[in-house]
């Protein structure tokens, strides 16, 4: 598989960016989606992690409020943020 070198930046991933820069702590997927209005799967930040564009800053553990069981997701921030 051919390594990505360069990302097509759309609207959404500028807003994403744009998001990250915004906030004071990392954020999961889900906040971000929250904060945006709208949907952001995986795919859409996956090249942008891969150029280095956005760092995975660490696992959050969450509890789901139907079954309860804990499950790890990960929190996104933008290479300069602490």
């Amino acid at each position: 598989m051919k390594p990505i070198t360069n990302v097509k930046m759309t609207e959404k991933r500028t807003q994403i960016l744009e998001v990250l820069k915004q906030s004071e702590s990392p954020l999961t997927l889900a906040e971000i989606s929250d904060r945006l209005g709208e949907t952001v799967k995986p795919g859409t930040i996956t090249p942008m992690i891969k150029v280095g564009m956005i760092l995975v800053a660490g696992k959050r553990v969450i509890r789901c409020p139907v079954c309860g069981s804990k499950k790890s997701i990960n929190e996104y921030k933008l290479p300069d943020q602490e």
